[in-house]
């Protein structure tokens, strides 16, 4: 176990993706997983709290803590032997998306959910329900979880299958490693059927391990996890397509989104129709930021869209036919689109969605204050008035800002960059709109980054406070003390 306690070794520690800073007195570095119940026995031994973290890649500051210990998952990297026959695969919580899916791709594996971020870790994307492009056509990591080893606040571990364990008359009850139960009190609190990552996970007879998936290190910490993972697809070819006119480009998503869902149970072998597994966006302000290294992108284009779609090789002329002839139907600029159909394409596709991200880290960097971003989803019905409402929201500001995101589900991510402290109550007040905008209507204030420390305050638009009281109780079941993850989401 490495063990930091000097304020000079612990400054990479306090901070995520976020860009938001924390404090420690101490930061314990497991080096096996045993370590990490003797971190959390020296903690509760001490009555301090603690909070966990994986690679630092959130966004929302759960992995950040508020003085007390840290506990960083960063040096337990073993894959374990998979179970081929039932394609299963444990790892430990420190392991990255890009390590697991480097080992599997070995062997023609392939492990679906595909957070933004290659270096986030498996513990990270386990305790936020992690997702990204790909969940629309295989869902979020809680969909790929069959086991978890847990390390409870006590420093007792746990093991909990998919499967073994549900909700019933009203509560659920875990077994302890001593013979006795954790009983769970349960209430349904109407969860939003979009894609979400906000608070617990609550549905009639749900499977127990669900309630740890996405509950950001308040419940227990993980010691591993046993990943299902699927047989690589033989060909996957994308592109992407510029629009002259937003309409027909919102008409080419809903039918993109239409022919998924008719094709999302088949395999990748039994695909002879568009079936996208995913349908990504870019604002013709987000391309804006990204066309001095891609010149390429047309001019006066309203936006963009990235698609990718999984086939056997011998279908892949027809299936590129056929995204050809819907191509032309709803743009002018069908022969500018970009088709990935060789290495060299691919990263260049690659290339153009991450440079995004790197832009508007670049805009942070240059002057402005703290980005305000969305991370709603809405119900389908109302997501062409959602768009319009945002476009409209933010080109009214007159703010900087840009609009991309994963729109086969959706969900957006709106980002404003305000110049000055004027600037920045002005984007919180729209953020707050949006917020409201999106839950009044039945979806959700964070689809996937979950809540963390930085969103909590918008935690009651959500849910009403017997709904969050109802998840406090909860949490006293796994941590009466209440030492795991302070400040965050509750």
């Amino acid at each position: 176990m490495v063990i930091k306690e000097q304020s000079d070794e612990m400054h990479d520690f306090l901070k995520d993706a976020s860009n938001f800073h924390g404090s420690a007195e101490i930061i314990f570095i497991p080096e096996t997983p045993d370590e990490i119940s003797m971190a959390v026995k020296n903690c509760r031994s001490r009555n301090i709290p603690l909070t966990v973290s994986g690679s630092r890649t959130g966004l929302t500051g759960s992995g950040v803590p508020l003085g007390g210990a840290l506990i960083s998952m960063e040096k337990l990297k073993t894959i374990y032997l998979p179970d081929e026959e039932n394609k299963t695969i444990k790892v430990d919580p420190g392991v990255t998306l890009k390590e697991l899916n480097d080992f599997l791709s070995t062997k023609g594996w392939f492990y679906p959910p595909n957070p933004t971020e290659y270096n986030s870790s498996i513990g990270g994307n386990t305790a936020t329900n992690a997702s990204g492009a790909r969940t629309f056509r295989y869902g979020p990591t809680r969909e790929f979880v069959e086991s978890l080893e847990l390390v409870m606040a006590d420093g007792e571990e746990i093991e909990i299958k998919r499967g073994q364990t549900f909700e019933r008359m009203g509560s659920i009850r875990i077994k302890k490693s001593d013979g006795n139960f954790y009983d769970v009190p349960f209430k349904d609190i109407d969860m939003p059927t979009t894609k979400h990552s906000a608070g617990y996970y609550l549905r009639p007879a749900m499977d127990a391990i669900d309630l740890f998936i996405g509950s950001e290190g308040t419940l227990a910490l993980i010691k591993s996890i046993t990943l299902r993972f699927i047989d690589a697809p033989e060909k996957v070819f994308g592109g992407i397509v510029f629009f002259d006119k937003r309409n027909n480009m919102l008409d080419f998503i809903d039918e993109l989104r239409y022919n998924g869902a008719e094709n999302r149970d088949k395999e990748f072998a039994e695909l002879t129709a568009i079936s996208p597994r995913l349908i990504e966006f870019f604002d013709y302000k987000a391309l804006d930021l990204l066309r001095q290294d891609f010149p390429e992108i047309p001019a006066n284009t309203t936006g963009a869209v990235w698609f990718e779609q999984e086939c056997v090789l011998a279908r892949e002329d027809e299936l590129i036919e056929q995204y050809y002839d819907l191509i032309n139907k709803y743009t002018a600029y069908a022969d500018d689109t970009w088709f990935a159909i060789d290495p060299h394409t691919e990263e260049k596709l690659s290339e153009f969605r991450h440079s995004l991200p790197l832009k508007i880290q670049d805009i942070i960097s240059r002057g402005a204050l703290l980005k305000t971003a969305t991370d709603t989803a809405v119900q389908l019905d109302d997501f062409r008035e959602f768009f319009n409402y945002l476009d409209k929201s933010f080109n009214d500001s007159g703010l900087t800002s840009c609009i991309f995101g994963h729109i086969g589900n959706c969900h957006l991510h709106a980002n404003l960059f305000p110049k000055n402290d004027q600037e920045k109550k002005q984007a919180e007040e729209i953020y707050r709109n949006v917020l409201d905008w999106s839950v009044k209507r039945g979806g959700t204030i964070s689809a996937e980054h979950g809540i963390g420390k930085l969103k909590k305050k918008y935690f009651g638009i959500l849910y009403d406070e017997d709904k969050i009281h109802c998840m406090k109780e909860i949490k006293k079941v796994f941590d009466p003390e209440g030492i795991l993850g302070q400040g965050t989401l509750l």
